[in-house]
């Protein structure tokens, strides 16, 4: 990868893409354009050493319509809300169809592209791949159940809370027996974060 490409990588500046560009570095540099790449059966991994216009010419793609695809793929819309002043029930509704729904989707799909790779590399490096693999499944499948909680426990019941808000103080009534998913929710978000240190 060239120096600028990493530079722009480690400052969070998005890539200028051109049909020059070389796949892998664009998949390396910008992660959201995977879902593209893997959408046109583009090979982004270790045939990705060819030019985004080389791989086009081979998949029938046009490629300036292509390199428009991926540069969409890594614009993200920013966050406009405030959330200090909606709702409890409004702000569960966004995490859950901002966070929860996706990644559902997108954990499987990971655990998918990760099983790929140790199938053709994991002999070569054990050491790195095999316990990499390890952390990830757990970590989906932690993260899976943490969010199952969050939708059937923990969110039913700030939701319920939040309509019994005092007409008079615009508080919520006090329960003090939400304490204790709330304690254990935060304790697997630290678990969670770990794991994201450990796969980094």
């Amino acid at each position: 990868m060239e120096m600028t490409t990493m530079l722009a990588a480690r400052k969070g500046v998005t890539m200028n893409i051109t049909p020059d560009t070389i796949v892998a570095e664009v998949a390396t540099t910008e992660p959201a354009t995977i879902r593209v790449f893997q959408q046109h059966h583009i090979d982004f991994c270790c045939g990705g050493q060819i030019s985004l216009a080389d791989a086009c010419a081979r998949h029938g793609i046009n490629a300036n319509t292509f390199v428009a695809d991926l540069h969409a793929a890594t614009v993200t819309a920013g966050e406009t809300s405030d959330w200090n002043d909606t709702t409890l029930t409004d702000l569960i509704a966004h995490i859950q169809h901002r966070y929860h729904v996706p990644l559902r989707t997108e954990l499987p799909r990971l655990s998918a592209m990760l099983t790929k790779v140790v199938n053709r590399h994991g002999a070569r490096l054990p050491d790195t791949l095999l316990p990499l693999q390890a952390t990830f499944e757990r970590f989906q499948h932690d993260l899976i159940d943490h969010m199952r909680k969050e939708d059937r426990v923990l969110f039913p019941a700030v939701m319920a809370l939040e309509a019994t808000r005092d007409a008079h103080t615009g508080g919520l009534e006090r329960s003090t027996w939400i304490d204790q998913p709330i304690h254990v929710m935060e304790a697997e978000h630290e678990a969670a974060g770990a794991a994201l240190a450990t796969l980094r």
